[in-house]
């Protein structure tokens, strides 16, 4: 992984752990709270295993992020969220919604 893909899976990874301190963000990751600081400071590069995890986090595939972490433009997250519900069944539609006014309530 070169530089610029390091810096951009780096601010992928800030995001994603937004204002959770780097403990509780690498328990949930499955990492040491070293490696979240590696990841951040650009000195470590993923293993294959935390790039699929942080992809799907992102709700992306691996490939995916991988092409966003070689420079390729990011699909935009509401066009890819449209799709998704696209191809969801009438049930699955009821649990997102149940989530969207759960959202709205709080």
């Amino acid at each position: 992984m070169d530089e610029e893909a390091r810096k951009r899976f780096a601010e992928a990874v800030k995001v994603l752990r937004g204002d959770r301190d780097r403990e509780e963000f690498s328990k949930i990751v499955g990492v040491s709270r070293p490696t979240i600081i590696g990841w951040e400071t650009c000195k470590n590069t993923p293993k294959r295993e935390s790039l699929e995890l942080i992809a799907q986090m992102r709700g992306e595939t691996l490939d995916e992020f991988l092409s966003y972490l070689n420079g390729a433009k990011r699909r935009d997250p509401l066009e890819r969220l449209l799709n998704q519900i696209a191809g969801l069944s009438h049930e699955q539609l009821a649990i997102v919604l149940r989530a969207i006014a759960d959202r709205l309530g709080s």
